[in-house]
């Protein structure tokens, strides 16, 4: 693997696929900073966990907290001890790590994480497996946890606002009751996120970024606008079906600019409707107003065109047989 691609896709809160309805998750938790949500599985007691947030920080630094498994203990909740059993490359490898539970036993396992690089939409995916056969002896008191599966993801929002989702499963084992395992799990992934927050401003880390090859490359792709447009749209494509009036939207130099130079809030309105459909119509309302302005000066006009919701509608879910298109009713009201 290249080291060329930006690191904050090495260890694992974004956009999620179709197939992964939102619909499924329960919103249970909101902070100023952090959208905490958990589903239930058919034959589980235990919860699937997921949560997003938005941290005020370049992406590289992300990159520099995670190659340095040493000091996860400083920032991963209930993390007592991580050491790499087997480094393949600088973004992939197998770790052994060591969490100490209030009440219980302390746990450990060991993880492969697999790194996945998505340039096309200037994010990365570690997908995070439990690894059985390892040969790591388990140490005395301590109780191998016999399921695992996680994943952190990585976006760029702007060059000092990086997305980041983070999902996990976790069964600890023994005899341990489900409702304090989830209770336990949910702690943790509020916990995490936020250490991850705070580590990511430590100065050795911000330093590192900027002496990394990882911001070279980074920063190269930005000053690409036809690459940055077609991440826009590739980006804007996993929310909404309409493929016409985002190539329209991303073309729109006033929506460009405010999605690459602007202060990150359209950009962060849009990460945090992983979560919500009401909070993706905030979002498509708002680039309507903007790019109304390519049609009409009409300040009335562009609010009626912004806030019809059989037009948002469209532009999410596409055409629909018998319904009209996102460009034909945006038509209709000029006439």
């Amino acid at each position: 693997m290249k080291r060329a691609v930006p690191i904050i896709m090495l260890l694992a809160l974004a956009v999620p696929s179709r197939a992964d309805t939102p619909a499924e998750w329960k919103l249970m938790k909101v902070s100023d900073t952090i959208k905490a949500y958990s589903r239930s599985v058919p034959g589980r007691s235990i919860l699937d966990l997921k949560a997003i947030t938005v941290i005020d920080a370049r992406m590289e630094n992300f990159g520099q907290v995670c190659r340095d498994l040493a000091a996860y203990p400083q920032w991963m909740y209930l993390c007592k001890d991580a050491r790499v059993i087997k480094q393949f490359d600088e973004n992939n490898m197998i770790a052994h790590i060591t969490l100490g539970f209030p009440m219980i036993n302390d746990r450990d396992l060991v993880v492969k994480a697999e790194t996945q690089i998505d340039l096309d939409k200037a994010r990365g995916i570690v997908r995070l497996s439990l690894v059985r056969d390892s040969n790591v002896p388990v140490g005395k008191g301590v109780v191998r946890m016999p399921e695992f599966s996680g994943m952190y993801q990585f976006e760029y929002l702007t060059r000092e606002k990086t997305g980041v989702v983070y999902s996990y499963y976790a069964d600890p084992g023994g005899h341990t009751p489900a409702p304090l395992v989830n209770a336990f799990s949910k702690m943790v992934l509020y916990h995490t996120l936020d250490g991850l927050g705070r580590m990511v401003h430590q100065a050795k880390y911000v330093e590192g970024g900027l002496k990394s090859e990882d911001r070279v490359i980074f920063e190269g792709i930005l000053r690409d606008d036809n690459k940055v447009r077609a991440i826009l749209k590739a980006r804007l494509m996993e929310y909404c079906r309409d493929e016409e009036i985002i190539d329209r939207a991303v073309r729109d130099e006033n929506i460009f600019n405010l999605f690459i130079k602007g202060d990150g809030s359209l950009a962060q309105l849009v990460f945090f409707s992983w979560g919500s459909r009401e909070n993706l119509t905030l979002a498509i309302q708002q680039i309507l107003k903007i790019h109304a302005r390519q049609y009409t000066r009409d300040e009335g006009l562009m609010e009626k065109i912004a806030g019809d919701k059989t037009l948002i509608d469209a532009i999410i879910d596409g055409k629909q047989p018998g319904q009209r298109s996102a460009m034909e009713i945006i038509n209709s009201y000029l006439g």
